[in-house]
């Protein structure tokens, strides 16, 4: 079962729709024992990203979802939850991105919202059968100062916007799943597919 941490209501509810037309399992919820039991676990976008953890304070989910050793995937705003800080505040976030927060300064981008395509620099398992050309839908974007092993594809001829990024089972997708078509949802079923670490590629 997938969780979908219900923080936005309507965009959980239309991710969790969606995965059940697919077949998966899914399901919108702030419920701690629900979100234990699931195999994957999602944070969407959220238009108010330090509200989300003060409600995650409140409700006593915090710590609880900083240990979470399953398969997480960040959608857009929900990438800035699992940084070690929230972009250009002091609020600690849920440090899933340790890696990426400790080498390079991470801030708001100005990139318009948009469909752009993506620059790979290295293979992950969330691009799988994804054409190359495709294009994903931006509403908000987040730049890095130099270049680290956890960044797996950044915006195409922009100056280092991040598009993708990974940490050992944890994933993050800058662009908006749900609006960005066939190579959104692709995305989607690429994550909904793990249930255990991912192993390095073979040299």
């Amino acid at each position: 079962m997938i969780a979908i941490i219900n923080y936005n209501k309507s965009y959980a509810e239309a991710l969790a729709a969606v995965l059940s037309e697919a077949g998966k399992e899914a399901s919108a919820t702030m419920n701690e024992s629900i979100i234990c039991r699931a195999e994957s676990i999602i944070f969407p976008p959220s238009d108010d990203v330090p509200g989300v953890i003060k409600k995650f304070h409140i409700m006593n989910l915090y710590s609880m979802l900083r240990l979470m050793k399953k398969p997480v995937l960040g959608i857009s705003s929900g990438v800035e939850l699992m940084l070690e800080f929230i972009p250009q505040r002091k609020e600690s976030a849920l440090c899933f991105f340790s890696n990426m927060t400790n080498d390079c300064e991470i801030v708001l981008s100005d990139l318009p919202p948009g469909w752009y395509p993506l620059e790979r620099k290295k293979e992950c398992v969330l691009l799988n059968d994804v054409d190359e050309s495709a294009q994903f839908y931006f509403d908000i974007a987040i730049s890095y100062s130099k270049t680290n092993a956890d960044i797996i594809a950044e915006v195409k001829d922009q100056s280092s916007v991040l598009a993708v990024c990974k940490q050992d089972d944890y994933y993050g997708v800058m662009f908006d799943v749900l609006a960005s078509g066939g190579a959104g949802k692709q995305v989607l079923e690429n994550f909904t597919g793990l249930s255990v670490v991912e192993q390095p590629l073979s040299k």
